[in-house]
């Protein structure tokens, strides 16, 4: 004997459906990414808590960026995604180190510390400025990634003092370099 089946509406079969996308979603997210090391758990998870700052330091994740190119640029398709402030990479035309970048909503401008001579500011202007944006990341040719956490903003600014010789400053003076902003 057969029990009588009755088929669900068209309103609880889209929740179904919608239910399963999610499980299936969660499901993933323990599944390495493209590219991770083999026996390295790197996960979208983990991925994800790092370029979003809330896992500010990963060195097995940093160790993996290293070695693989794929990983790399999965990481920077993610930040692309998430990133609030896009600035591109300048014109082709463009040669030598720059003085500024701007993309619409923010600009990054670079200015010498007059009290030490070794020292250069790094400054965000937005155009909202309740915003607050927490990192900023600077992506180089071959996907490398430099990244730093930013400051509360006073008034719509963002300073932030590093040495000259500091690999985000040579980053974002590139002009091949792509800069993201958390928004």
């Amino acid at each position: 004997m057969s029990e009588p089946f009755e088929l669900p509406d068209d309103d609880a079969l889209a929740v179904a459906e919608r239910v399963f996308d999610a499980l299936v979603a969660e499901a993933s997210l323990g599944a390495p990414v493209d590219g991770a090391a083999p026996g390295g758990s790197v996960t979208p998870r983990r991925l994800y808590l790092y370029v979003t700052g809330a896992r500010a330091e990963d060195p097995g994740l940093e160790a993996a960026l290293r070695e693989s190119p794929a990983l790399r640029a999965s990481l920077r398709r993610l930040t692309a995604k998430i990133a609030g402030y896009r600035i591109p990479e300048l014109a082709a035309a463009a040669a030598g180190t720059v003085a500024r970048r701007a993309a619409p909503g923010c600009r990054i401008r670079f200015e010498k510390s007059r009290a030490e001579p070794a020292q250069t500011y790094i400054v965000i202007s937005l155009d909202e400025p309740g915003r607050h944006p927490r990192w900023l990341a600077v992506f180089v040719d071959d996907d490398t990634c430099r990244r730093i956490a930013l400051p509360e903003p006073h008034a719509g600014t963002i300073q932030i003092l590093v040495e000259d010789e500091s690999d985000v400053l040579a980053a974002l003076r590139d002009p091949g370099s792509e800069i993201f902003i958390d928004g």
